[in-house]
């Protein structure tokens, strides 16, 4: 119901610490994460291109309207 945001505080104003041994990040962990921002910025490029540029899109607006959704 609530983020895990909103617990931490609850707990940390409780005096809860956590075992900094367990919060320590693995370097495969990092590996893996740029892995995902690579993936992501590829995905991203790959979507951009397939857009209209905005004069693109206004003139096919003015041609054909805005549809409901």
């Amino acid at each position: 119901m609530f983020p895990s945001a909103s617990y931490q505080y609850v707990l940390y104003g409780m005096g809860f610490r956590p075992d900094a041994s367990l919060t320590r990040r693995r370097w495969d962990d990092a590996d893996r994460a740029d892995g995902y921002f690579r993936e992501t910025a590829a995905l991203t490029g790959k979507m951009l291109a397939a857009l209209p540029t905005n004069r693109e899109l206004i003139a096919h607006i003015k041609r054909s309207g805005l549809h409901r959704v």
